[in-house]
C-alpha cells in the first residue's frame, strides 16, 4: 500500500517538474535575438548627377563579393525604378544611371557575398523626383 500510494503521489507530482523544466527549457524570452541590421540610403546630387550611398553597419566586403556567406559581411544591391543596376561593395557614392522625368525608386538591398538577399532581409528606399520635360 505504501508502495502504490508513495507511486501514485509520484506520477501526479512528475509531470508538473517536468512541464516546469520543458517551459524553462523553450523559454525564448531571454533567447539572443539574430541582429537585425541596419541600411539607410543615401542621395545627394552634384552638378546636375545624382550619386547613392549605402550607410549600413553590415561589414561591406569588396574582398568576399560573389563568395562564400560569412555572417555579418556582404554587399548591397542597387536597384532603379525596380532594375538591378549593380553591387555596393564600399562606403563611397556611386553615380547613378540617368533618370526619367518623375518619381525614380532608388532601392538598396543587404545581400550575403553570394548575393543571397533572404539572409539579411533588410532593404531601404528612396525616391528621386525629376520634373517633367
Amino acid at each position: 500500500m505504501k508502495t502504490t500510494m508513495f507511486w501514485l503521489l509520484g506520477s501526479l507530482l512528475a509531470p508538473v517538474g517536468w512541464a516546469a523544466h520543458c517551459d524553462e527549457a523553450t523559454s525564448t524570452s531571454d533567447a539572443p535575438q539574430p541582429h537585425r541590421y541596419q541600411l539607410e540610403t543615401v542621395i545627394q546630387t552634384e552638378g546636375g548627377l545624382y550619386t547613392v550611398a549605402a550607410k549600413t553597419d553590415l561589414l561591406l566586403s569588396e574582398a568576399h563579393y560573389g563568395g562564400a556567406h560569412i555572417a555579418g559581411e556582404g554587399h548591397v544591391h542597387l536597384y532603379v525604378n525596380g532594375r538591378l543596376i549593380g553591387p555596393i561593395v564600399n562606403e563611397k557614392p556611386l553615380y547613378l544611371p540617368p533618370l526619367s522625368p518623375g518619381d525614380n525608386t532608388i532601392r538598396l538591398v543587404l545581400a550575403t557575398n553570394g548575393h543571397d538577399e533572404s539572409v539579411y532581409a533588410v532593404s531601404s528606399e528612396a525616391t528621386v523626383a525629376l520634373p517633367a520635360q
